[in-house]
């Protein structure tokens, strides 16, 4: 995880954003250097998680007809700037949020892209607004990311559904690549939830 007190989109892609001894011989990505990579993008936090676990059976079953070739998810967290988030005016919330999603689709992009050099397959779904309309009223989405994220560790659903990471609090934006590989290892979900016991709902606006 990154310095808290960076402001978000600080980094800057360096040249350690390589796949260089990513991949090993027998075509499983090594999970510090896949890390490295992610984190070297952009993302200010990222974990990683089997398809064929079993909490994510819908997600799996929802890729079938798009990329049935997925064998892991790179989940990723972007951070947001509070007080934008906290403001009564919605033009400065909507700017934020829209800088930010946009972020999270550029980042995974840049995954996708880097990946393919040592050709491993990769799908990087929207970080919001589906337009699989047309499996409506049934789920218009490709991935669901907020179970990804907390199956990779990356924080848990709070009681205003959104995920709580256990560093950046409720403050973030989350996007999921599905890539065509096997990872040497994979993130286990966090064993507490930031949200139960906080009581400072009204800082990140559950209801009660």
């Amino acid at each position: 995880m990154q310095n808290v007190d960076m402001p978000p989109n600080h980094k800057m892609e360096t040249c350690s954003a390589s796949t260089n001894n990513i991949l090993s011989s027998d075509g499983v990505l090594d999970y510090d250097a896949l890390k490295e990579l992610v984190m070297n993008l952009g993302a200010d936090d990222v974990g990683f998680v089997d398809v064929d676990r079993a909490s994510m059976t819908d997600q799996k079953r929802g890729l079938e007809n798009v990329f049935p070739a997925a064998k892991s998810f790179i989940s990723i967290v972007v951070r947001m700037n509070r007080e934008p988030i906290r403001s009564t005016a919605r033009s400065i919330a909507n700017l934020e949020f829209h800088h930010q999603g946009e972020e999270v689709n550029t980042i995974t992009r840049k995954v996708v892209s880097k990946l393919e050099q040592p050709g491993i397959r990769a799908q990087n779904p929207s970080m919001g607004f589906p337009l699989e309309m047309q499996n409506f009223p049934g789920k218009i989405w490709v991935i669901s990311h907020k179970p990804a994220a907390e199956a990779a560790g990356l924080g848990k659903m709070g009681i205003n559904r959104n995920v709580i990471h256990p560093r950046f609090g409720n403050f973030i934006l989350l996007g999921t690549v599905a890539i065509d590989a096997h990872i040497s290892s994979y993130d286990k979900p966090i064993d507490y939830n930031p949200c139960i016991g906080c009581k400072r709902a009204h800082l990140c606006g559950a209801r009660q």
